[in-house]
């Protein structure tokens, strides 16, 4: 087995600058998203991030069929009185500063100075989860089973749909 370290560092600065591109040329933020469907009744901003999803789909099965080893185990957690309040403290923050975690940085990146500040709070919070962790019994990620790692009938039904839908 190969080393794919350098594979995955230069991927992943590459789709950074990709995503840093793509946050400040367009809107991809939840919040607006939501506001857009509360204030007009539309949901365009939703259907994008549909758009969004098909094509990491698209692009990221057959990789993972590619370079098996690349993906690693995948990990999810639970539902727990911690993941509820912390979703909670970022659904608030993100209302409060009209933006979702890429907006902030986007503005952030665009000399908003004052993101500076929700940025500290993500920090404080990560740090508080980890004085958490360490205090108290909190849930375990747990080992999901692959759904589209493998190449089966229908995994390749639905890549070979998506890219369909990719190509026209």
């Amino acid at each position: 087995m190969q080393d794919l370290s350098g594979v995955v560092v230069v991927s992943s600065l590459m789709l950074a600058a990709i995503l840093g591109f793509a946050a400040h040329r367009a809107s991809v933020c939840t919040v607006k998203a939501v506001a857009e469907v509360v204030s007009t009744g539309r949901g365009y901003m939703f259907l994008s991030f549909l758009k969004t999803v098909l094509w990491v789909m698209a692009i990221t099965i057959p990789f993972m069929w590619w370079l098996p080893e690349a993906h690693g185990a995948q990990r999810s957690w639970g539902i727990s009185t911690s993941v509820l309040l912390g979703g909670f403290l970022f659904g608030m923050g993100a209302a409060l500063n009209k933006g979702c975690a890429f907006s902030t940085l986007s503005r952030l990146g665009d000399g908003q100075l004052s993101m500076l500040v929700t940025l500290a709070g993500f920090c404080t919070g990560i740090y508080a989860h980890t004085q958490l962790s360490a205090a108290y019994t909190l849930p375990h990620a747990t080992l999901l089973e692959p759904a589209l790692t493998t190449s089966n009938t229908w995994t390749i039904a639905l890549v070979g749909a998506l890219w369909i839908w990719v190509i026209r």
